[in-house]
């Protein structure tokens, strides 16, 4: 299930009745998605599977000094939030001088006009933009610190599983159902606002902490990955609902 009817009550009662009508059971893949639905169906016919992804090999690349490359990735759209983590990004750029920025996607589902507006507003900016990219475990290889500024409707964003996998430490809007996958100060880091400051903030926080401290977390990021979001593991699961439903 996703989320899309969270801003739309009449798609979220007519999903619900028709749910109610057919005694279907629901897959969703975390707790915020379905809290809509739960007055219309019965608990046990909820699932909650969160999405799994496969192992992400990351090298990260050397660079001479100690250059932070901070980056955004995903489809570029205004739910994603690229806007306001550029405008998050000279905030953080004016304080922290070896810092460089990167923006991986591309519109997918419409025109260009709000890339041009992200690429129009990183004017004066260290920032890459580098188009839709396939192997994750390259991009994830050339940077330091994944921002995911979803300011919306998000229910556990893929990528945030993919950083895990691959050491890379994640700040996030606390928003959708992300903070049912990001521990906050333990598995990565949250922002309880939804604005480009707040977000700035806790770039410059996460930017102060030692070495030791962000490797940590980075490293009880991967083993969460590795209990709870591996690909085999959402694969059985979602197996063995079907198995249960057939039998």
């Amino acid at each position: 299930l996703f989320p899309a009817w969270r801003g739309n009550l009449f798609v979220g009662a007519l999903a619900g009745k028709a749910l109610q009508f057919s005694n279907a059971r629901i897959v969703a893949s975390c707790r915020f998605v379905v809290e809509p639905l739960r007055c219309y169906v019965q608990s046990q016919q909820i699932h909650i599977v969160y999405n799994g992804v496969a192992a992400v090999q990351r090298i990260p690349k050397k660079t001479e000094g100690r250059v932070y490359r901070i980056g955004v990735i995903g489809r570029i759209e205004p739910e994603k939030g690229q806007l306001e983590f550029v405008h998050a990004s000279h905030l953080v750029a004016r304080e922290f001088h070896n810092c460089k920025f990167v923006v991986v996607g591309a519109p997918l589902f419409s025109e260009s006009t709000y890339l041009n507006d992200v690429v129009e507003a990183s004017a004066g900016l260290p920032i890459e933009f580098l188009g839709w990219q396939d192997d994750i475990a390259t991009v994830l290889s050339n940077i330091d610190l994944l921002v995911v500024p979803s300011p919306h409707f998000d229910a556990t964003t893929r990528v945030i599983l993919e950083a895990f996998a691959a050491g890379v430490p994640v700040i996030a809007f606390a928003s959708g159902g992300i903070p049912e996958v990001v521990e906050d100060s333990v598995t990565g880091f949250l922002v309880a606002e939804v604005t480009a400051t707040s977000l700035a903030s806790r770039i410059g926080y996460v930017l102060r902490m030692t070495p030791d401290l962000l490797s940590a977390v980075a490293a009880r990021a991967k083993a969460t990955w590795h209990q709870r979001y591996r690909l085999d593991r959402f694969q059985q699961e979602i197996c063995g609902l079907v198995a249960e439903v057939a039998r």
